[in-house]
């Protein structure tokens, strides 16, 4: 993932590249993280961002409820889910 963009405004941390996809992650305390990731492009993605997140839960999107893991991670055109990060 090529940073561009890379800002920390309190307990949220936004991040976003070329290719069209911005993340933004909000920590609370003694709570799960909290993870939007946005494909805003025209183009399907597939991306290895277990640097930045290991594994968590969908809780918005097609795969809502679903394991999600961060090592081969797959975003439609246009399309944003959330993730629930796992502790």
């Amino acid at each position: 993932i090529v940073k561009e963009i890379n800002e920390v405004h309190g307990n949220t941390h936004i991040r976003a590249n070329k290719d069209d996809l911005l993340i933004i992650e909000r920590t609370y305390p003694r709570r799960n993280t909290i993870v939007s990731v946005t494909n805003l492009g025209s183009e399907n993605l597939s991306l290895d961002i277990s640097a930045l997140f290991y594994s968590g839960k969908f809780v918005l999107g097609p795969l809502k409820g679903e394991k999600c893991y961060f090592n081969n991670f797959k975003i439609s055109s246009m399309e944003t889910v959330i993730v629930k990060l796992d502790k």
